[in-house]
């Protein structure tokens, strides 16, 4: 009688065992996306590179933003694009976006990748054919912040006058503001810098243009930076034009 209910019991206790086995295990908590430090890197003067970095953003007549990309990775340092001396990496990402290979030419493009006036930008670059590996956040967007503001005409007999605030432009990069009419007249270009600029166009300054109908103000603002990571030169160009039309009365 003991010997029955000792196999009694085993079996139920194997029964158990094999029940618990085949349950279903808990689905795992998604992970939280990765935070991507910046790699090691140092403020570089280099005039050659390993690689270039080339933003460029655009408003068109205060209503619409567009934004390009070109990556260039070079297989010995060099100041120029040339075809011959591009390479490819493993992948590159910015702000978590992919940016395809174009095999044409060889460099990394992208068009229109995300729209707004994002001020921050995370690379993520996975190395390869000599490229090293690295992560890279820059905040040092060009940008006219009171863009908005100018005018929306102007009379060339009293020529007008604007005030700009302009930040993240570099020392040396050549900043500036013009206009131009339909017939293809343009003032002399007026420098621009960070902080508060205020601008005048004197009459003289439209000596040629037409008095009646619409022109364009522009606006061309650019940061570079050179940084070394891992002992190679990067250099990253980041370009900022504004466009707006405005209409001229005599």
């Amino acid at each position: 009688m003991i010997k029955h209910i000792l196999c009694i019991a085993v079996l139920s206790l194997a029964l158990t065992s094999c029940k618990k086995d085949t349950m279903a295990e808990p689905a795992p908590e998604p992970e939280a996306p990765a935070i991507v430090p910046n790699s090691p890197y140092t403020v570089s003067n280099a005039t050659k590179f390993h690689g270039v970095f080339a933003l460029n953003k655009s408003t068109l007549f205060s209503t619409s933003n567009h934004s390009n990309y070109q990556v260039s990775f070079f297989d010995t340092v060099s100041a120029n694009y040339y075809p011959g001396n591009l390479i490819s990496v493993a992948s590159v990402k910015l702000n978590s976006n992919t940016i395809n290979l174009d095999t044409t030419f060889h460099d990394y493009r992208a068009y229109d990748l995300f729209l707004g006036d994002n001020a921050t930008e995370t690379w993520q670059i996975q190395g390869a054919n000599g490229i090293p590996s690295f992560n890279y956040t820059s905040y040092t967007d060009p940008k006219c912040t009171n863009y908005s503001t100018l005018p929306d005409s102007f009379n060339i007999s009293t020529g007008v006058t604007f005030t700009l605030n302009i930040t993240n432009v570099d020392a040396i990069g050549n900043h500036g503001i013009g206009l131009t009419d339909n017939s293809g007249h343009f003032t002399p270009e007026k420098p621009l810098h960070n902080g508060i600029n205020v601008i005048t166009f004197t009459s003289a300054d439209f000596i040629n243009f037409v008095t009646v109908g619409m022109g364009n103000i522009g606006l061309g603002l650019s940061n570079t930076e050179v940084l070394n990571f891992y002992g190679k030169d990067f250099q990253f160009v980041k370009r900022r034009t504004y466009d707006k039309f405005i209409k001229i009365k005599p």
